[in-house]
C-alpha cells in the first residue's frame, strides 16, 4: 500500500511542477517537459528523504 500511495504522490507532484512551469513561462515543449521529468526523476525520485517527508505529511493516517 505505501508504495503504491508513494507512486500516487510523485504523479501529484510531477503534475503541480508541470501545471506552475506551464504558468511560469505559458509553454511546455517537449524539450522542456523531458527536462523536468529527468530533474525530478533525478532529484526528487529516488531520493528516499523526500518520499518518505511527502508521504508523512500527505498521509499521516496511513
Amino acid at each position: 500500500m505505501k508504495k503504491l500511495t508513494c507512486g500516487i504522490m510523485h504523479v501529484h507532484m510531477l503534475e503541480l511542477f508541470l501545471a506552475l512551469y506551464n504558468e511560469k513561462n505559458k509553454s511546455l515543449t517537449g524539450e522542456e517537459l523531458a527536462l523536468l521529468l529527468s530533474v525530478y526523476e533525478r532529484r526528487g525520485r529516488h531520493n528516499e528523504e523526500v518520499a518518505d517527508g511527502m508521504y508523512e505529511k500527505l498521509y499521516p493516517v496511513l
